[in-house]
């Protein structure tokens, strides 16, 4: 739980990343433009920015010595008390540079984290974001820089003794961290069994999924598909539970569409792992809907985050279907263009409810098709004459001498069942 802060101190941080030579500049402002939204959203005050062009990154300090030292003057000169990276960097690296300098570090991964504490409404998001914290501190204890979770968590870590509100457990050693790893590793297990459990009781039941980066407009979509009235918030990983609604908009009952949690650059790794019971759900999807924010600028690199994402949770083989939101800020130009390059992609604005019932439309399309089969089944094809029985709607049935003759309305997923059989 973030504890309070006070009136008197100082959140103001230089934001500071490097830019390789291998490295598009306009990539790197990119992403240092997302770490400045983050820092915002996780309440600090950026003032000042900083980008070193470097062939390497620095093995001690991650940037130059002259460099970091050049950053300490501008922040004794304006006040600054921290410096955050738009990277995960090293614990040696962090304890060097707090060591050498006497600067207060933040990572990229320490503000994300930070968010995800402020946002966690349920006792498995805060499992999962605890679970997440203690990976990342474990290889730290050694480096003396554990003062971070004393400033997300105020010393408050359940199931670890506190030694007061506000007070980090520097001293706290791996065999008691790694213990309540194991307990909440355990917590974690069990709900992921029940949500395997309640996922096998919706098999009857066609799945979607909405995926995307953060911010991209997830659940105002689920609540305009759903008439839900889920937490919707302009705000970095506003949502951090999945959350299963009926698709009310569809004129068919054997639908739902989850909405989990956003995706992001950088994704820190500790956070994919603990979230596995929550990312379940886009594994055991049927169909994904990836909401692409078509506003950005660089929304071609944000899918390509998302994708990675996808193929990290092992869920790259589930089919994917395209939605642009968010096209009521584009020009009727900048529409047509879009649709050039991307035809089978779906264009919405969640917000405006502008194309909706398209995307329902296609949704129901890809699973349920308003066409009928004529099939021509050999006798000795039993097993499959019984299974279309139990899958599909027999119209028409009739025996004949080559054998059985079925008139069928089968969902379109199911086509490669009956595709030799199929007779016009």
């Amino acid at each position: 739980m973030l504890h309070e802060t006070t009136i008197q101190e100082n959140r103001r941080a230089l934001l500071a990343t490097v830019c390789l030579s291998n490295k598009d500049i306009e990539l790197t402002n990119n992403s240092l433009n997302e770490l400045e939204r983050l820092v915002d959203t996780a309440n600090y005050e950026t003032v000042e920015r900083s980008i070193q062009n470097r062939k390497s990154i620095d093995k001690r300090y991650y940037l130059g010595k002259g460099f970091i030292d050049s950053l300490k003057e501008t922040m004794i000169e304006k006040n600054i008390e921290y410096l955050i990276f738009d990277d995960e960097i090293t614990p040696s690296q962090h304890a060097n540079i707090e060591k050498d300098f006497g600067i207060k570090v933040l990572d990229r991964t320490q503000i994300i984290m930070m968010i995800f504490t402020k946002h966690a409404q349920t006792s498995e998001a805060r499992l999962q974001i605890r679970l997440a914290e203690l990976k990342y501190r474990l290889p730290r204890l050694k480096q003396n820089s554990a003062d971070f979770f004393d400033r997300i968590s105020g010393g408050s870590a359940g199931g670890v003794a506190a030694r007061g509100a506000g007070e980090m457990q520097i001293n706290l050693d791996r065999t008691a961290i790694r213990k309540e790893i194991a307990q909440i590793s355990d917590k974690l297990d069990k709900i992921l069994v029940q949500k395997q459990t309640q996922a096998k009781q919706r098999e009857k039941l066609y799945r979607v999924c909405l995926v995307g980066y953060t911010n991209a407009g997830k659940s105002t979509l689920f609540n305009q598909l759903t008439e839900s009235k889920a937490l919707v918030e302009d705000k970095l990983f506003a949502t951090l539970d999945s959350t299963v609604r009926p698709l009310s908009l569809s004129k068919y009952n054997n639908f739902v569409i989850t909405d989990t949690v956003g995706f992001i650059a950088k994704l820190p790794h500790t956070l994919v792992a603990s979230f596995r019971a929550t990312l379940k759900e886009t594994q055991d999807a049927d169909l994904l809907l990836h909401v692409v924010d078509a506003s950005q600028t660089d929304f071609l690199n944000q899918m390509s985050e998302v994708n990675t994402v996808l193929n990290e949770i092992e869920a790259d083989n589930v089919p994917v279907l395209l939605v642009f939101n968010k096209i009521d800020n584009l020009s009727p130009e900048e529409r047509v263009v879009l649709s050039n390059k991307h035809k089978n992609a779906v264009f919405v604005s969640a917000k405006t409810a502008l194309n909706i019932e398209n995307l329902v439309k296609k949704i129901e399309d890809f699973f349920v098709l308003e066409i009928d089969y004529q099939l021509l089944i050999p006798y000795k094809e039993q097993k499959l004459i019984a299974q279309l029985h139990d899958i599909s709607e027999v119209k028409e049935l009739e025996h004949l001498e080559t054998g059985v003759r079925m008139l069928v309305k089968l969902d379109s997923n199911r086509k490669d069942l009956i595709e030799r059989y199929i007779h016009n």
